[in-house]
């Protein structure tokens, strides 16, 4: 550590005593010094990096993508010169809905909710490449040795009007009004909320939207105050118990993430068993029978897993992309010849 400007940047520089060496011998890290910049405006940061003034560009910014990137996410002329990488993250997106609430304690409210949507459309349209429908999933797709099931939920309005008219609500009728709030940082929030609010119109459930600060958001939600959400998770480690732990019933607040306050005594059992299970393909196995109780039952509105891209200079090397967006410097190194 070197020098630490607050709201600026942040230097280091290579430890001489460093311990580890790599398979030839040589001394690790390879970088004798990394500038990390804070830069708040994408579109500052993306000139930054066109000028040679940065080394990677991450996340790319929408508004950009269309002068990168061609239909068939090929790189344009311009950006030839630089490397693209991409990855399946761990991280999902859904609307949460508080189980514990009248309207949504019946899972036919639930289901139908997801049969409504068109995940597809909201890929192709807004997300660019940049997720993968969840039409049921807890657990991101992108986990390694997991065998994440496929969900039901393919958009189908007619089996949404349908399974909201078994719950008592005929073309919506009766439905009160819904408040979908989310936060304001977002980048695409708005315009994702805006499209769940048109396609619930479809099956004739009206909602408004809320954008609240993020600190509010994730106070009220977590304190139960609020019946529909937006929010996401990005799992800690490599594991279905970090994405699964978010709908066990012993994790409902305060303590813990299951925030939509789902709770089911099989998927309690079969994850507690989980647990227990030292073996790691057959701990794979019972998650997966955990995660099928729960993904059956919709505890949320599943949306998507994120597809993460980033520019990269063309004289970087040995700088992996991972599904975590784990940053591991040590084998990094500039091609001057490239």
């Amino acid at each position: 550590f070197v020098e630490w400007i607050p709201g600026q940047k942040v230097v280091l520089e290579k430890h001489p005593k460093y311990w580890m060496k790599d398979a030839n011998g040589h001394q690790l890290p390879y970088l004798d010094r990394i500038e990390v910049s804070r830069i708040e405006d994408t579109n500052s940061e993306h000139y930054e990096l066109l000028n040679g003034h940065l080394d990677f560009q991450f996340p790319i910014p929408i508004d950009q993508w269309d002068s990168i990137f061609d239909a068939d996410l090929n790189l344009k002329a311009d950006y030839k010169r630089f490397q693209v990488q991409w990855v399946n993250t761990w991280r999902i997106e859904y609307i949460g809905m508080l189980n514990t609430d009248p309207l949504f304690k019946d899972v036919r409210v639930r289901q139908a909710f997801n049969y409504a949507i068109d995940r597809e459309e909201i890929g192709s349209t807004i997300l660019r490449y940049r997720a993968i429908p969840n039409r049921g999933q807890v657990v991101p797709g992108s986990m390694p040795d997991y065998p994440s099931p496929d969900g039901p939920f393919k958009y189908d309005p007619a089996k949404a009007r349908e399974l909201l008219a078994e719950a008592g609500y005929p073309n919506g009728q009766g439905f009160p009004e819904l408040t979908l709030q989310l936060n304001s940082a977002g980048r695409d929030n708005e315009k994702i909320a805006e499209i769940i609010q048109a396609y619930l119109a479809v099956i004739g459930v009206k909602v408004q939207l809320k954008v609240v600060d993020w600190r509010v958001h994730l106070d009220t939600v977590r304190e139960g105050k609020v019946r529909f959400y937006r929010l996401g998770w990005i799992n800690d480690y490599p594991s279905p118990e970090n994405s699964l732990m978010l709908v066990w019933g012993k994790n409902i607040p305060p303590m813990g993430e299951n925030y939509a306050r789902y709770q089911n005594e099989k998927f309690d059992e079969l994850f507690e068993k989980a647990l227990s299970i030292t073996d790691i393909q057959e701990q794979n196995k019972v998650f997966r029978e955990a995660e099928e109780v729960a993904v059956q039952e919709a505890p949320w509105l599943f949306l998507y897993t994120m597809r993460r891209f980033r520019l990269v200079a063309p004289e970087v090397r040995g700088f992996p992309f991972n599904a975590g967006d784990r940053r591991f410097l040590k084998y990094t190194w500039l091609d001057k010849s490239s």
